[in-house]
């Protein structure tokens, strides 16, 4: 059976299978149209790629033709799914079975495991597995005519940053990266920082992780959205025109510099301190939080993709000396759930054979 990890973010969807194989791009999603003449003047581009995902869609709920990721950049109607709840919001449907369809050849039978922010996944996990264990959706890629029909066989939900420990923690083949902190009693905190949302997560080693819940939490509003929307009201206010979430993404993706009307603007001292004041945020809040906790955490593990937009400031604070970034943030998360799923998948195979061995 093949597994695969979907980390659907508020900003990116990150989706890893039993093989390695990666994809990252825009949760975003827009209604589809005419692209002949872009084919035309490009020559026929880089269809096929993640930057150019065009796909009929079609599930119970209905059928649509949509641009997906980068490429629903060039819809007006572009849309990201900021709902606190989006477990059936028809983006969520879309982002998952595209990625399905991506790391999955047909014939497959599919495990997939999807996580939700920490404070979330209590009152949301049982609607997401109901979901997915019934889902049923066609998915057709229009460059390339490959279609696939996307159904779960084997369904996990997990609650983020929980997972993203065992990235930190563990090799891909299962081996302790990091013996010292495995010593009975250590605190080892993770955070994994996305586009909207931070989860906090703290755990106790000894005999397996042991999660500290007094010490665990989200943060809501603190992620890189928050420099889209302060670079969103600096545009509004010097140059008198409102602009929408997509294109402040691109002002931060030009270093700042935007053409308008005539003028160049520079916006690149919002970003930075739109960068501070959150970076400044999160790590109030953990010395809040953790109150007199803070110094007998032995390790702060960061991870998600704002961790890497702000990893400077990090160097910078006061707890820098606990602080320590995993390697590829933004993927941490979809490699811890993949991590839990093979070691679900080793136990069974070892009860199974257990109880062969008894049997004989």
């Amino acid at each position: 059976m093949r597994k695969i990890a979907i980390d659907p973010g508020y900003g990116y969807l990150k989706g890893i299978d039993s093989y390695k194989n990666a994809v990252c791009f825009p949760s975003l999603v827009a209604p589809a149209h005419d692209r002949f003449m872009e084919g035309v003047l490009n020559g026929g581009g880089d269809a096929g790629s993640l930057k150019k995902i065009e796909i009929a869609y079609e599930d119970n709920e209905g059928a649509h033709t949509l641009f997906v990721g980068d490429l629903a950049r060039e819809s007006r109607n572009a849309s990201y799914s900021f709902d606190r709840n989006k477990v059936n919001h028809l983006n969520t449907r879309v982002l998952i079975a595209t990625t399905a369809a991506i790391l999955s050849s047909e014939g497959d039978k599919l495990w997939v495991g999807v996580g939700l922010p920490f404070e979330h996944f209590k009152a949301q996990g049982k609607e997401m597995k109901r979901l997915l264990l019934d889902f049923d959706a066609r998915v057709q890629f229009k460059d390339s005519g490959y279609e696939r029909r996307i159904t779960f066989d084997r369904v996990s939900i997990f609650a983020q940053g929980a997972t993203s420990v065992y990235d930190a923690l563990l090799y891909p083949n299962g081996a302790f990266r990091y013996p010292e902190l495995m010593r009975r009693g250590n605190l080892i905190a993770l955070v994994n920082w996305g586009t909207r949302t931070a989860d906090v997560v703290v755990f106790k080693s000894g005999d397996g992780f042991h999660l500290q819940s007094e010490l665990s939490f989200t943060l809501d509003d603190v992620g890189a959205m928050e420099i889209r929307r302060m670079v969103q009201r600096a545009f509004q206010e010097k140059v008198g025109s409102p602009i929408s979430v997509i294109d402040a993404e691109d002002i931060i993706n030009n270093d700042g510099f935007v053409f308008y009307d005539g003028m160049e603007y520079d916006f690149s001292e919002v970003i930075e301190k739109g960068k501070r004041n959150i970076t400044q945020t999160v790590l109030d809040n953990l010395q809040n939080r953790w109150g007199n906790r803070v110094g007998f955490i032995r390790k702060i593990f960061f991870a998600g993709g704002t961790t890497e937009d702000v990893r400077h400031l990090l160097d910078r604070h006061s707890l820098s000396k606990q602080i320590q970034i995993v390697s590829d943030p933004q993927l941490s998360e979809a490699r811890g759930m993949l991590h839990l799923m093979e070691i679900q998948e080793r136990q069974e195979r070892n009860d199974n054979q257990k109880t062969i061995s008894f049997s004989g």
